[in-house]
């Protein structure tokens, strides 16, 4: 699917449903020390990655990745930093925990409350790029059960993707 590499592992191409556990605790180490490489590289490489993996499957919702998810992990790594101008801006490629909570604060603001997100929210295309709102106590447990899924208290890019799109592609199934 897409152009991923020649020798990516076959959970960058395999899709299906999530049932709670971490896909990782089923990768074999070879495949987990290039889930592990991905997650090193910066958000917008992490994203071109899932993109390229998932294409047939996600391929409508790329203009939702890269307007608004991408935009919103960058703010929410700038905000981390300290960082108030994009051109000070070095792209990360993970967020903290608590940071992780920011962005997805932030996110779901965006798109299911504000006047900018109603584009998204009021267009079905759009309805499998939408984050659910939580409680933060629900979302503290999402996050850590679900979404940081090599387990290392941060959240990469492509473990948001692979969380948001868990319908379409689900390297664990």
């Amino acid at each position: 699917k897409g152009s991923v590499p020649i020798d990516a592992p076959d959970f960058l191409r395999e899709s299906g449903t999530h049932h709670g556990s971490a896909f990782t605790e089923r990768l074999d180490p070879e495949a987990l020390k290039f889930f592990n490489e991905l997650c090193e590289k910066t958000f917008h490489d992490q994203a071109i990655a899932f993109l390229n993996a998932y294409w047939p499957e996600v391929n409508s919702q790329a203009e939702f990745i890269f307007s608004v998810a991408w935009e919103m992990i960058k703010y929410a790594d700038m905000h981390s930093k300290g960082v108030q101008y994009i051109h000070l801006y070095e792209e990360g490629n993970d967020l903290d925990f608590n940071i992780g909570l920011y962005f997805y604060e932030k996110l779901c603001k965006k798109v299911l409350d504000d006047d900018e997100g109603k584009k998204w929210r009021d267009d079905p295309q759009w309805a499998p790029s939408m984050p659910e709102m939580m409680t933060a106590i629900k979302r503290k447990i999402e996050l850590r059960e679900k979404v940081d899924c090599n387990f290392d208290g941060r959240v990469s890019f492509l473990e948001y993707l692979l969380y948001q799109y868990k319908d379409f592609a689900n390297p664990a199934d």
